[in-house]
Parts: C-alpha cells; sequence; structure tokens
C-alpha cells in the first residue's frame, strides 16, 4: 500500500503544476491582450486629435484665402476701373495720332507742290518778252509801244525808289513789273529781297493769295536772314487763312512764333491764333 500512496502523492503533484503553468499561459494572454487594447485606445485617440488638427488647419486656410481674396478684391478693382476708364482714352489718342499723320502728310504732299512751283516759277524779265534796245540816252524802251520804262543805268536804289513809289500810289500792276525788272538786273543787290517781299505784297493786295502765298515762299528761300522773313512768314499764314487752309496757315504763324519769338510779327502771330 505503500507505493500507492506515493504514486498519488505525485500524480496530485503534476496536476498542481499543470493548474499553476495554465494560469500563467491566461495571464500573459490576457496581459497581452489589455495591452494591445491599450495601444489601440491610444491610436485611435492619436486619430482623433490629428483629424481635430486638420480641420482646424483647413478651417484657417480657408479663412485666410478669403481674407486674401479681399484683399486683391479691393486692389484689383480699382485698377479694372482705371484700365476700363483709360482704354477709351487710349484709343482716342490713337485715332487722333492717325489723323495727324494725315494731315502732316498732306501737308509735306502740299509743301512739295509748293515747292515745286517756286522751282518751275520764272521771273519775268523785259528781255525775255520785249526786245530791248537802249537808246543814246540810255533810256530802255520796247518795240511794242517805245514808252520809256526804266534806265538800269541809273544807280540801284534810285530804281527800288520808283518801284516802291509805284507801290505806294496805289499802281499794283507797274510796280509788280518794276520790282520784277530791278531783279532781273540787280539779283545781287541787297534790295533784291525788299523787291521780292512788295511782289508778294502785291499779289497779296490783289487777292491772288495761292500766288501770294508762292512769292512769299521764294523770299523764305532764297533770302534767308533778310529783314522782311518775319513779315513774309506772318502774311503767307494769313494767306493760307484766306484761302480756307486754317490748318496750314496755323503751323506757319505757329512756326514764325518758335522762329521769331519776341518779334512785332510773332506778337500779331499770336493774336491770330486767338481768334
Amino acid at each position: 500500500m505503500g507505493p500507492v500512496k506515493n504514486s498519488n502523492g505525485v500524480i496530485g503533484m503534476m496536476i498542481s503544476g499543470l493548474k499553476l503553468k495554465n494560469f500563467r499561459i491566461i495571464l500573459i494572454i490576457l496581459s497581452v491582450f489589455f495591452a494591445c487594447s491599450v495601444s489601440s485606445c491610444a491610436t485611435r485617440q492619436d486619430v482623433i486629435y490629428l483629424n481635430k488638427q486638420i480641420n482646424n488647419l483647413k478651417n484657417r486656410i480657408d479663412q485666410l484665402t478669403l481674407e486674401q481674396n479681399k484683399k486683391l478684391d479691393s486692389t484689383l478693382l480699382p485698377l479694372m476701373e482705371f484700365q476700363s476708364n483709360i482704354t477709351p482714352m487710349i484709343e482716342s489718342m490713337e485715332a487722333d495720332i492717325r489723323l495727324l499723320r494725315g494731315d502732316i502728310e498732306s501737308l509735306d504732299h502740299r509743301s512739295n507742290e509748293i515747292e515745286k512751283n517756286i522751282k518751275t516759277f520764272e521771273i519775268k524779265k523785259i528781255k525775255n518778252t520785249d526786245e530791248i534796245n537802249i537808246d543814246d540816252t540810255n533810256i530802255i524802251t520796247t518795240n511794242n509801244d517805245h514808252k520809256p520804262i526804266m534806265n538800269f543805268k541809273k544807280f540801284p536804289e534810285d530804281k527800288y525808289a520808283e518801284a516802291k513809289e509805284l507801290y505806294d500810289k496805289g499802281l499794283y500792276k507797274e510796280s509788280k513789273k518794276a520790282f520784277e525788272d530791278f531783279m532781273g538786273y540787280y539779283p545781287e543787290d541787297k534790295l533784291t529781297g525788299n523787291s521780292q517781299f512788295w511782289i508778294a505784297e502785291i499779289y497779296f493786295k490783289e487777292g491772288d493769295y495761292k500766288k501770294s502765298i508762292f512769292e512769299y515762299q521764294k523770299l523764305m528761300d532764297n533770302f534767308k536772314g533778310h529783314p522782311k522773313v518775319p513779315s513774309a512768314y506772318l502774311k503767307q499764314g494769313l494767306a493760307y487763312y484766306k484761302i480756307d487752309d486754317s490748318f496750314t496757315g496755323k503751323l506757319i504763324l505757329e512756326k514764325l512764333i518758335k522762329l521769331f519769338p519776341g518779334t512785332e510779327q510773332a506778337n500779331t502771330a499770336k493774336n491770330k491764333l486767338k481768334d
């Protein structure tokens, strides 16, 4: 019986050992499960927190975007209004520039025509129209009527004075002829420029404004620096007004004011431009 007791004791001890081992395993399993549960809860809280932060950032970005758009609107709207206002002005200025270019081209063409006419216009001289004979008394006569015209062996100043006297008396036809003869025989004389001016004046007084324009231009081109040039500019500008070409007349008067400031002719031109 003794051995039986011993075997029972051994078996009891084995059962007790198994129970203790199983309990430890259960504890380990519970520990792992609890740890996993705790870890899972912590991760879920982190996700919730991160989602909240992301939402806050999105809201902040939306707010900043809205504020930035408002600032842009406050800046861009005046610029857009300015652009809408200035665009018609620019288009109008471009149209004016195109018109001005057309006027300038027209004026250039007209100036070229005037220059061409001036170059082709010949000064009439007695020797080209009549056969001139000089008798023993040095009086120049023509074969047409044998009436004395001019004695060119006199001093040039005397012959100029005779032509000017005819002008002052209103005998424009005779005066113009005398001035033309003077210029033909004394082309280099100091009074030739004056003669050219008075010829232009005769055409102006007779109402032949186009011819007067040509004659004034001759003085300006051929006698640069002559004292009568400012007066020639003034009268040429007025002649353009007379033929209803106020645009060219204005340009001539403005050029006079620029070239000869402070002169009596420039002051007269300024008063004319104010009309």
